[in-house]
């Protein structure tokens, strides 16, 4: 089914100034509805994105630190003057754990690789910040609206898994949907580099360090099940009311034919 949606609808979008820029629209969805494009986007860094009109985007949210602001250079480019866009920025890795960044807590507690516990960890560090980011989707004049981090597959894939299983998107759809910023990697990596994308050598450390592994995501939404029932209730727990989340099932599923 995956490869079959992806052949009819091109989620991968050029966008101009950044890259892993996707449309989350058009997965299955509960009761036979599916999400609705053109609506939610995601995405790594908007390092120099030229105007979005053309997308009509009203909201960017930003889940970078200030390092990650700093070393993306500026943060958001040409977005930022841009008319009737508004960026929020909240940290899913807070500056402070502590005595410790939010970074170093994290690879003192699950190790710097990715993996299911360490995205675990973004709900207990941040969750504050990502009940900001679902209380932004309380008013549908939100959208369309585009959640993006530096790479566009951590923090942004933990924040749209959350999204499409309070959707009843079903797990292997999620899986699949983090799965394809693999391909976004080289041009990631090239970026960071300041070099051409066909000129990057991804080494294995770049793989362990840059790649989405299906396991990380596989894990991740089984420990939200596990611990929690389902992204609905654990939304709920961090304080996400149910008038937020039906919103957002009202503003991103579409109405199932008769």
């Amino acid at each position: 089914m995956d490869r079959q949606m992806s052949n009819q609808f091109e989620r991968k979008l050029d966008v101009k100034g950044t890259f892993n820029f996707r449309d989350v629209g058009r997965y299955p969805a509960r009761d036979g509805h599916t999400t609705r494009s053109g609506v939610l986007y995601r995405s790594g860094a908007l390092h120099d994105l030229e105007p979005v009109g053309a997308l009509g985007i009203r909201t960017v949210i930003d889940l970078r630190g200030e390092a990650d602001v700093e070393r993306d250079a500026g943060p958001l480019g040409g977005v930022q003057e841009q008319a009737g866009v508004r960026r929020v920025a909240l940290p899913l890795i807070p500056t402070t754990v502590g005595d410790l960044t939010g970074h170093q807590h994290l690879n003192d507690r699950y190790g710097p690789g990715i993996s299911a516990d360490r995205y675990g960890g973004y709900l207990e560090i941040g969750s504050d910040n990502l009940r900001r980011v679902f209380q932004l989707f309380r008013d549908p004049e939100a959208f369309p609206a585009v959640i993006h981090c530096t790479a566009g597959k951590d923090r942004t894939g933990v924040t749209i898994a959350l999204v499409l299983d309070l959707l009843g998107v079903p797990p292997e759809t999620i899986v699949a949907d983090y799965e394809m910023s693999n391909a976004a990697m080289p041009d990631l990596i090239a970026h960071l580099r300041g070099e051409p994308a066909q000129a990057v050598d991804l080494s294995e450390s770049d793989l362990a360090r840059f790649g989405a592994p299906r396991q990380a995501m596989v894990g991740f939404l089984e420990q939200v099940h596990r611990e929690h029932g389902s992204a609905r209730k654990l939304l709920a727990t961090i304080g996400v009311e149910p008038e937020v989340m039906k919103t957002l099932e009202d503003v991103l599923l579409e109405p199932v034919s008769s």
